[in-house]
């Protein structure tokens, strides 16, 4: 098994810990580069908190303001969490969904693990999910993690790992590569075809 980068798209407001912990604990197994990504849409900067008195002149001037905070929290993020890993930050402006898959070329990513937020019902399909559109036009494994409450053990142990097929021909790949990344953790495997 070789994932020499897993590619981390994070949200500043909402980066699961449990996620995060996760990806730390991967790379170490690996020896991998973390790569961390957040992405500035245009939807961020119509509601966004500013950080001091910046009062923006105009949308680009808004935009640039939110961009510059961005890159200063991205400098900043996860720095003890990913303590001893080698770390790259990348910020993007666009479509979420889109940045990532774009990142997971550029980066010659392994893996992209990325969390769901546990949005069920009417919500989700008014927000969209970007989870399933990245988990729809990735060619490499996407590893997702539900959004959990409770932080995560300190102890991260990987026991079971649950394999969605769909009988494609990528299914193949998909079942090899989780029953790869299970063997190295000791780990269980269950398939699910829904």
């Amino acid at each position: 098994m070789n994932i020499q980068n897993i590619l981390l798209p994070i949200d500043f407001e909402n980066a699961p810990s449990n996620l995060v912990h996760q990806a730390a604990a991967i790379a170490r197994q690996f020896h991998s580069q973390i790569v961390i990504l957040n992405v500035v849409t245009p939807m961020s900067y119509s509601a966004a908190p500013l950080e001091g008195s910046y009062v923006p002149t105009g949308r680009e001037d808004l935009l640039a303001e939110l961009i510059r905070q961005a890159r200063k929290r991205l400098d900043q993020c996860l720095q003890p969490e990913m303590e001893g890993l080698p770390v790259k930050r990348i910020l993007a402006q666009g479509d979420p969904a889109l940045e990532i898959v774009k990142a997971s070329r550029s980066e010659h990513a392994d893996l992209i693990m990325m969390p769901t937020h546990g949005r069920k019902g009417f919500r989700r399909f008014l927000i969209g999910s970007v989870t399933a559109k990245v988990l729809h036009d990735s060619a490499i494994p996407v590893w997702t993690g539900a959004h959990l409450e409770a932080a995560p053990s300190p102890a991260f142990a990987l026991r079971r790992v649950v394999c969605g097929v769909d009988l494609s021909p990528h299914s193949r790949t998909a079942v090899s590569w989780a029953a790869d990344v299970a063997a190295s953790f000791q780990a269980r495997l269950t398939l699910a075809h829904v």
